[in-house]
């Protein structure tokens, strides 16, 4: 939206990264991230969340998320029941660690369903196709095939960087 961007870029924020720029999700869990962070994956990252809330008087309408890389709140996430947190499946900003507390990462909806009798207030599981359970609650996403999400979107830029580097160097070496 126009009033965010304006606003981002008055206060020095437009260049700064988005959470979908910072973090690396393994293989078939994109799904899964992409559920559970929503427009969270839109997220501004900034060292510090202080010098923005005071800035935050003249933002008058949209919707921001700032995201804070405040490195002496390290989170230790533990997997209580057992199975592997969809954390564990996340790296690249420390700060979404925050963000996936308490969610295991499920292989198949029959490993989530035995796990979801065991889960506590706060605590949810989540399949790599996005079928998102928590203790009394199911959230299930599915957009049409035209739709690319935010991750897979990030990844395939990624992927074509790199290979237009690639590309370059070539075109270098025979030019040379």
């Amino acid at each position: 939206d126009n009033d965010q961007i304006t606003w981002l870029e008055q206060h020095g924020y437009a260049n700064a990264k988005r959470l979908s720029q910072q973090i690396h999700v393994e293989n078939d869990w994109e799904k899964a991230v992409e559920t559970v962070l929503g427009d969270s994956l839109q997220a501004v990252c900034v060292d510090q969340l202080d010098p923005v809330t005071a800035l935050l008087g003249d933002f008058g309408k949209g919707k921001l998320t700032f995201l804070s890389g405040d490195s002496d709140r390290q989170l230790a996430l533990t997997a209580t029941h057992g199975g592997r947190l969809l954390a564990d499946r996340v790296s690249g900003a420390a700060a979404v660690k925050a963000l996936l507390a308490g969610i295991y990462a499920a292989e198949d909806l029959p490993a989530a369903l035995a796990l979801r009798g065991r889960l506590q207030a706060g605590e949810s599981v989540v399949t790599p196709d996005g079928l998102w359970l928590g203790p009394n609650w199911l959230r299930v996403i599915r957009q049409g095939g035209a739709e690319q999400g935010v991750l897979a979107r990030q990844k395939a830029l990624e992927e074509v960087e790199a290979e237009l580097e690639t590309t370059q160097a070539l075109a270098d070496e025979l030019n040379e």
